[in-house]
């Protein structure tokens, strides 16, 4: 990693990524405009094409409107998970790598990059799971970390692993630079799923969810040409997919749990 970009990183306070990683980061945001796109061909072809006549559908003018919104809320969100998290702090010499290793020993992290001044490490995901890429930038009065889904595989904004990364991490230097012995590892007891901001969230997901499947139906019976089948179809995957993965993660966390009872 060019010196160039951890500078640009520290003064921006914020995860730079390559395109490439920018596109899995934002997938869903972009995936999500896929639909409000139909209306805007009619009329572009009506521009061409003066004998063409314009569909108006309403329900359909609606609803891309509303996948805009959401686009634009979900882009937001996306964008503000780039942001590090500062920590002032004095470290002694030393105390940033043995808190390194002492959380690569426990979580397993992969470092992708490893220098003096920053790391960016990988914590395995699962088939369901992308895994998250951690960022840790070492400043001379403290450290910016950061984590997110890892953007070189599938991203999945469903993991709840980057505060517990985040956490874990700055435990570990805490405890380094108060001279605290290393813990014995045990088992951890996997973390609830029915937290309130989770509780949340599917009450906000999952209408929308139904919403775009309910859509991708409609478009495919409505739509007055062979444009309607393939969007409707993807429109139908997206939240399905959403749906599916969350039930998955709901269900081996219970299976879990119900080991440590």
């Amino acid at each position: 990693m060019e010196q160039k970009l951890i500078n640009k990183m520290i003064a921006q306070e914020r995860v730079i990524l390559d395109w490439a990683q920018w596109l899995e980061h934002f997938g869903f945001c972009l995936s999500l405009l896929f639909i409000p796109v139909l209306p805007l061909l009619y009329h572009v072809r009506a521009y061409f094409d003066p004998t063409h006549v314009i569909n108006s559908d309403t329900f359909l003018t609606r609803m891309s409107i509303l996948l805009i919104v959401v686009s634009i809320i979900s882009y937001l969100v996306q964008r503000r998970k780039l942001k590090f998290l500062k920590i002032q702090l004095d470290m002694r010499e030393g105390d940033f790598e043995e808190a390194l290793r002492r959380t690569e020993q426990s979580e397993k992290w992969i470092f992708s990059t490893k220098r003096k001044q920053i790391i960016q490490a990988i914590h395995p995901g699962g088939w369901l799971a992308a895994g998250e890429m951690l960022t840790i930038i070492k400043l001379k009065d403290g450290i910016l970390i950061n984590s997110i889904s890892d953007p070189n595989r599938r991203s999945n904004s469903l993991s709840k692993h980057n505060k517990r990364n985040v956490s874990i991490f700055l435990e570990n230097l805490m405890e380094v630079i108060e001279q605290v012995p290393e813990k014995i590892q045990v088992p951890v007891i996997p973390e609830k799923e029915w937290t309130l901001s989770m509780i949340l969230k599917r009450l906000l997901l999952y209408p929308i969810s139904l919403s775009l499947i309910i859509l991708g139906i409609y478009v495919i019976f409505h739509s007055p040409n062979y444009v309607g089948l393939p969007m409707g179809i993807v429109t139908i995957i997206m939240p399905s997919i959403y749906l599916y993965s969350d039930i998955q993660i709901i269900t081996k966390q219970k299976s879990s749990t119900s080991e440590w009872l």
